[in-house]
């Protein structure tokens, strides 16, 4: 049995969800007598309301800035180094990368150093782990003062350190490095009374635009090694 049409067109239209201008007439003044009752202004009211919202942005705000130092804070952990407070392989390796990139786009190359410190070993035996390891924070903290802003210092792992020194050409670039083997072997490092002579072998594999991170790396290191290797095997020495 069909449905009566006219019992459907007759059906009275939904009541619009916006108040009239009776009812909003009737609201208002209902509002106004509630904030009359608890002795406060429409005004007032509405400013303890903005005050509220401005006081909840701006614990809002400080929250997700706390948060934001923590995220940076955990990923300078990752890469730093511990000890020393310079980057770890990992950190240097992104330098690295990044200057990489940097010299294809502007065609123009840098220098890396690897330094590895010799007779390191007799420190850890003779004096302990403590006395080699303030050695090491000694030498990274001494070639992060000796290096330009835009230098990278790091340490790679061990008693191995590298620099990193972008936009620089091969003449100043080997200038610098043997500045630096020069000056790093005339260093010494106070431990419980004595002087500990710093004795370390330094290479240098300048890069150009096109090659690759692994490739510099491997150059340098070749460098450090025919270095240590002419060297006589002298020990890190220790004087009174």
């Amino acid at each position: 049995m069909s449905r009566d049409r006219s019992a459907l067109t007759s059906r009275p239209a939904l009541a619009s969800l916006e108040p009239t201008a009776s009812e909003t007439t009737v609201l208002t003044e209902r509002f106004a007598t509630m904030a009359k009752a608890s002795g406060l202004a429409i005004a007032q009211i509405d400013q303890r309301v903005l005050d509220l919202a401005l006081a909840a942005v701006a614990e809002a705000e400080r929250r997700l800035q706390i948060q934001r130092e923590r995220i940076a804070y955990l990923e300078s952990l990752s890469v730093t180094d511990e000890l020393t407070q310079v980057r770890n392989r990992r950190g240097f390796h992104g330098e690295l990368t990044r200057a990489l990139a940097e010299a294809a786009r502007t065609d123009k190359g840098g220098v890396v150093l690897l330094i590895d410190l010799d007779g390191f070993k007799a420190i850890n035996d003779v004096h302990g782990h403590a006395a080699g390891d303030f050695v090491l924070q000694t030498v990274a903290s001494w070639l992060d003062g000796h290096v330009r802003p835009g230098d990278t210092v790091a340490r790679l792992g061990g008693d191995e350190f590298a620099v990193l020194m972008p936009q620089t050409g091969d003449k100043n670039g080997g200038a610098r490095a043997a500045e630096l083997d020069r000056q790093l072997n005339r260093l010494t490092a106070r431990w419980s009374g004595l002087k500990l002579k710093i004795r370390g072998s330094v290479g240098v594999a300048a890069y150009d635009p096109g090659d690759g991170a692994e490739d510099v790396l491997a150059r340098a290191d070749r460098t450090m090694y025919e270095k240590k290797n002419r060297r006589s095997g002298r020990p890190l020495r220790l004087v009174n």
